[in-house]
């Protein structure tokens, strides 16, 4: 396996957002993300395990934005 690399995590995780935000997330899967980040459907498993893994990642990113936003405007 190839080393996993944080650029490629992040363009997954936009892509992703790109088809929740214009098809729901149940449009979400594997093979559709792999083609909006043209990458092999195989690189998408190197840094997810699933469909879940990834919305789990866009929820936890979503937090921490959130979070982050609090924190600066206290």
């Amino acid at each position: 396996m190839r080393k996993k690399d944080a650029r490629t995590r992040a363009l997954l995780l936009d892509c992703a957002r790109e088809i929740a935000n214009e098809k729901g997330t149940a449009a979400i899967n594997m093979r559709r993300l792999a083609a909006r980040a043209g990458v092999a459907t195989g690189t998408v498993y190197n840094y997810f395990t699933g469909k879940d893994d990834v919305l789990l990642a866009l929820t936890e990113d979503d937090w921490r934005d959130a979070l982050q936003k609090l924190e600066r405007a206290m």
